[in-house]
């Protein structure tokens, strides 16, 4: 399907890209194009669409594979609608790139204007606090069969290496087989994964292409993590790592990470400190098993930690304290709070509100209980894993609404709020600011962000690389992981 408003006239640095003619707005979409000069890709809706205001993924496939960063660009009155989706921040190759563009909720909750929107915090303004106290419990993703924007030859050349800017310059998923390029350097087509409804493992149509097809993923073995070249810390981690022998190699799956400790408890030296607590549900053990791996796994520890419920949370740090001296705790608790488990929950009978998540977290991370506790007392707010498109996030059935909320719009709202809740606390509490943190791994986990092998979990390939790097965030200083050594 051709752009309607883009022809031979336009700047020689502007490529249109061919548009999906099955999209479910395809109708309203007059064109979308590469702009090289800006290093973006651009959406242009007509006036009055039926999703003004859409929620958009976009990624690039290519040398690696990169997220776009949206932003609504059209000015206020314009007869229509644009958003941009910038890589000028990516670290990128030159050569050819496939694009896709998904369109996952046709309201966005407002997180794309939020996510550029500086002029107040979140707890100030009429507009944020309408987006904080949004009910999205009946807003359904789009269908998944015809979400993509793009066409099947949406491809797009980069002329120059760009070198990436802040987190981005640290490390990226690049492409390991050459052979999945043709003659003339094209990549082969990527598709995000999916779940169709009616492809579980006790379902019949598991093995037949409409499931089978969807939900393939190889993708995930093509790529590997390449980490800037001036990434010294990753050498100084090995000052930390400690094999415990064969037996712990395979570790069983359903021994946790207190099992671990009881068993090693003999034969560590105790010369490492206490251990580092994890704080959430099954993605924080998964996370520790990857630490387990990678030779770490005597180094942290896991405490259930389902919702940001501060008296909850403080009761739970203080039994950690109590039990394995723990002074450094990563939090994470934004699985539950978004997913079928809330609906279920009495207490909850829906999943949490933006403003419900972000009053919850944010008084965790200044609850007077967990920092009296003991002056070396630390914590560090993570972000929030996304989830692939599983069936229950995309099933909207006879009740009209999600039976898993735990959307990339959703979970990109919460971390929106993960951000702003360390940042606020570091301009306007001094004797805090020390003492509670931020770790953003989604350049980490964002461009594989479809690659859980079970729709919920980060894969294991990908994990490892996040907990890497988490370890190294907590347990090197600031200076020698400091994105400034790097070129």
């Amino acid at each position: 399907m051709k752009n309607k408003l883009i022809d031979g006239a336009l700047a020689p640095f502007i490529e249109p890209l061919e548009i999906n003619p099955d999209s479910s707005i395809s109708s309203d979409i007059l064109g979308i194009w590469h702009n090289q000069n800006l290093a973006a890709v651009c959406v242009r809706l007509k006036g009055g669409s039926r999703c003004p205001h859409p929620s958009l993924v976009g990624r690039l496939y290519g040398k690696s594979t990169v997220m776009l960063e949206w932003t609504q660009v059209a000015p206020a009155g314009s007869p229509f609608i644009e958003y941009c989706g910038s890589y000028a921040n990516r670290w990128l190759d030159p050569g050819y790139y496939f694009l896709e563009i998904l369109i996952i909720h046709c309201n966005g909750f407002g997180t794309t204007a939020l996510a550029k929107s500086r002029s107040a915090p979140y707890h100030n303004g009429r507009r944020v606090a309408k987006w904080l106290s949004f009910d999205y419990t009946y807003e359904c993703i789009e269908d998944t069969l015809h979400n993509r924007l793009t066409g099947n030859n949406a491809y797009l050349s980069i002329a120059s290496y760009r070198h990436g800017a802040g987190d981005h310059r640290r490390g990226r998923w690049v492409f390991s087989d050459d052979s999945k390029f043709d003659s003339i350097g094209f990549p082969k087509q990527q598709f995000t994964r999916y779940q169709p409804q009616g492809c579980r493992s006790q379902d019949p149509d598991l093995q037949l292409d409409r499931c089978q097809v969807p939900m393939d993923n190889s993708l995930i073995y093509e790529f590997s993590f390449q980490w800037n070249q001036d990434q010294q810390w990753i050498q100084q981690m090995e000052k930390f790592q400690v094999d415990f022998g064969p037996e712990f190699k395979d570790y069983p799956p359903l021994k946790t990470s207190h099992d671990f400790h009881a068993e090693i408890k003999d034969i560590r030296d105790g010369t490492d400190g206490p251990p580092i607590c994890l704080m959430g549900c099954s993605h924080a053990f998964s996370l520790w098993r990857s630490m387990l791996r990678l030779n770490l796994g005597h180094r942290f520890v896991n405490s259930l930690l389902l919702y940001p419920e501060p008296e909850d949370a403080a009761s739970r740090i203080n039994q950690a304290y109590e039990l394995y001296n723990c002074t450094t705790f990563i939090i994470a608790a934004g699985q539950w709070p978004s997913s079928k488990q809330a609906w279920d929950n009495k207490n909850y009978g829906k999943p949490f509100s933006f403003q419900k998540f972000y009053k919850g977290l944010s008084a965790i991370a200044q609850h007077p209980r967990i920092f009296d506790l003991d002056p070396k007392i630390k914590i560090y707010l993570r972000t929030i894993h996304l989830n692939p498109l599983g069936d229950l996030i995309s099933d909207c059935g006879v009740e009209k609404r999600p039976k898993d909320w735990r959307s990339p719009t959703v979970i990109d709202g919460y971390n929106l709020l993960v951000k702003e809740i360390v940042d606020g606390i570091k301009a306007t509490s001094p004797e805090l600011r020390d003492r509670v943190h931020f770790i953003d791994t989604r350049f980490i986990t964002e461009p594989m962000w479809d690659t859980a092998n079970d729709f919920n979990h980060v894969h294991p390939r990908v994990s490892d690389v996040e907990a890497l790097y988490i370890a190294g965030k907590i347990l090197l200083k600031s200076d020698e992981m400091s994105s400034e050594k790097m070129r």
